[in-house]
C-alpha cells in the first residue's frame, strides 16, 4: 500500500470485488492480523456476520452498536467470505 500510495480501504474494496468474481485468496488468517480486536470481539463480529450475512455492512455495524469501524468490518467480511466458500 505504501509503495503505491493506496489506502487500506481501497485495497479491501478491491479484494471484496475479487472474491465476488469467484476468485480466492490464499490466507484468510493474514486478514485478521489487520484487526486490533480481541479474540472475543472477533468472534462476536463473525457471529454477527453469520446472523446477517456479508452483503450489507450497515446492519452489522448497527447490531454492534457502531463499536466496530466500517474499515474493520470490511476486513471481517473478507475473512468471513473466504472461510465460508
Amino acid at each position: 500500500m505504501a509503495e503505491f500510495n493506496i489506502k487500506q480501504d481501497a485495497v479491501l474494496n478491491h479484494l471484496f470485488k475479487y472474491l465476488q468474481e469467484g476468485r480466492t485468496i490464499r490466507s484468510a488468517e493474514e486478514l485478521l492480523k489487520l484487526s486490533t480486536r480481541s479474540p472475543d470481539q472477533k468472534r462476536l463480529v463473525l457471529d454477527t456476520f453469520k446472523r446477517f450475512g456479508p452483503e450489507l455492512l450497515k446492519p452489522i455495524f448497527e447490531a454492534l452498536d457502531g463499536n466496530i469501524s466500517y474499515q474493520e468490518l470490511k476486513i471481517f467480511r473478507l475473512y468471513y467470505l473466504i472461510k465460508n466458500r
